[in-house]
């Protein structure tokens, strides 16, 4: 990976934690991707986050996840409300929304390191770097 990552087609790159897990939602398993970048103030480098009705880009912070609008509709959750998942390791967590963000392929779930290591008891290590 590393070889890949230094060769003259990568401009340039971030470390992420990435980890996939599956809920049932109406009787239909879905699955959401957890990303964890290793410095969140970069991830606007690669992936624009933004309120779809105001345009406002949205950061990660220490408040909460950022969810992708269309897993908020589906489970009829919103801003302040928690997201509870169960990882792929069987730990159970709930995750309080700080933010909804326009994405329409797939479902996200991303975070700031600081709030992956309160809610799920340890630090994001890096899968992709």
């Amino acid at each position: 990976m590393n070889q890949k990552l230094s060769s003259s087609q990568v401009n340039k790159h971030l470390p992420v934690y990435f980890e996939n897990v599956s809920k049932k939602i109406a009787g239909t398993n879905q699955y959401i991707s957890i990303i964890v970048p290793e410095k969140g103030s970069e991830i606007s480098k690669y992936i624009s986050l933004r309120n779809r009705s105001s345009g406002q880009k949205i950061n990660l912070n220490g408040r909460g996840i950022v969810i992708s609008e269309k897993l908020t509709k589906l489970l009829n959750l919103s801003i302040g409300n928690e997201l509870s998942l169960v990882t792929t390791n069987g730990k159970k967590v709930k995750l309080p929304i700080g933010n909804i963000c326009e994405m329409y392929m797939g479902h996200y779930v991303l975070m700031s390191s600081g709030v992956y290591r309160k809610y799920f008891g340890r630090k994001a290590i890096k899968m992709l770097n």
